[in-house]
Parts: C-alpha cells; structure tokens; sequence
C-alpha cells in the first residue's frame, strides 16, 4: 500500500482521503507503534487504527453491557418466582400433606394433569421426582403441545400459598409426551403440605386451545 492509499483521521475533527493527484513529499511521518503521526503544515494527522481502537473499545463496552443484562434478568427472575401466587389459597385441587424422614409417593391428577410423584423429606430439604402427563382427553383430542409450566406450591397449614418453583417446563412437543422431572428445593418454613398448578397450550390443525390450573386468589 503506498501513501496515496492511507486514510487520515484530523485530530482536530476533520478527515480525508488523500487525492492521488495529491503530492506529499511534504509530508513528514514519525512512527509511533502501532499507528503513524504524520504532520502536514500545521496539522497533525493519525492514522484510521486509532479509528479501530475505538471500534474495538466500544465493542468491549457493548458485550458487557450485554452480559450484564442477561444478569439481571436472571436474578430478576429468579426473585419473582417463588413469590408467585404468595398468599393465595388452594381449594380446588389435592393438597399432599408433607411427611418427614421416610419417602413418600402419590398421583395427583385432574381433568388436565396427572403426575406420578415421590418425595423425600429431610429436615428443610426436599426432593421429588417422578412424570407429568396430559390427560387421555388432551392426548386424543389434541396432537401439539405449544407450552407447558407445571408448578409446585408449598403450603401452609390453611393451604396457602408460601413459596413457588418451577417442577416442569416444556416449551414444545406432543400431547402424549412424557415430561420427566427431579428436583431439590429448600422448604419455606411453616409447610405442611404441597399442591401443584399448570398453564399451557395444546394444538390441532383448527386451532389452539389454552388450559390451566392455578390459585388465582
């Protein structure tokens, strides 16, 4: 690349493409790495890597920026969910009574829902496993399952609500898909029992239907 061809940046706010019709053996260039100070007249001019530097730098900035949201977000999320539903109560669907030290296991089934669980229970710790399933109706009626949250809900002893978690998610797949789950959480203190809740969406070719189980109030 000879001089003709180098972009100059004016430090003093302008900036130009040299003509290559321009002379410029006037031009004196002192090398200063990794970029050239070149001072024409009474001007000071710099080559286009301080440009670079810059684009670089705000790059950098732009990324964590980013990271930092994403961050946030999560925390955020994380804050709101087991504050969901707080205070409300449970009435029209199985409350499971907690027992402590020796495992447990039931189904817990509505017109929508069924799930086949066990659980442990050890002091403020607790696991549970086991599957959740779309009812016969869902499975026959409905191929595509668009969306499925099923919560768990930790209970006082009048079956409100304390804390929330997410049991199962499942973003996409078929009404007769078996969703597995196995899970560890820390119990709010006052539980005396567990419950469970659901949102989703299924789908035909006529269309899509939304049901759902939760304590509203």
């Amino acid at each position: 690349m000879t001089n003709r061809d180098i972009v100059l940046n004016d430090i003093h706010g302008g900036g130009g493409r040299l003509s290559p019709n321009q002379r410029i053996n006037s031009l004196t260039a002192t090398q200063v790495s990794p970029c050239r100070v070149v001072t024409c007249g009474n001007k000071k001019l710099t080559y286009n890597c301080f440009i670079e530097r810059r684009i670089a730098m705000s790059i950098k900035v732009k990324l964590a920026c980013l990271v930092l949201t994403c961050l946030l977000s999560l925390s955020s999320g994380c804050a709101e969910i087991p504050m969901l539903y707080h205070g409300n109560t449970v009435s029209s669907v199985p409350v499971v009574a907690m027992q402590e030290g020796s495992s447990s296991a039931g189904i817990w089934e509505t017109f929508d829902l069924i799930i086949d669980y066990k659980y442990i229970k050890k002091g403020d710790s607790f696991e549970i496993s086991g599957q959740a399933a779309l009812s016969q109706h869902y499975q026959m009626t409905y191929d595509g399952l668009t969306r499925m949250y099923v919560y768990i809900f930790f209970l006082d002893k009048d079956s409100r609500v304390l804390e929330t978690a997410f049991l199962v998610n499942a973003l996409s797949g078929n009404t007769r898909d078996i969703q597995d789950f196995s899970k560890s959480y820390k119990v709010p203190i006052g539980t005396t029992g567990i419950s469970f809740g659901y949102s989703g969406e299924v789908s035909t070719d006529k269309g899509n239907n939304a049901f759902y189980q939760l304590p509203l109030k």
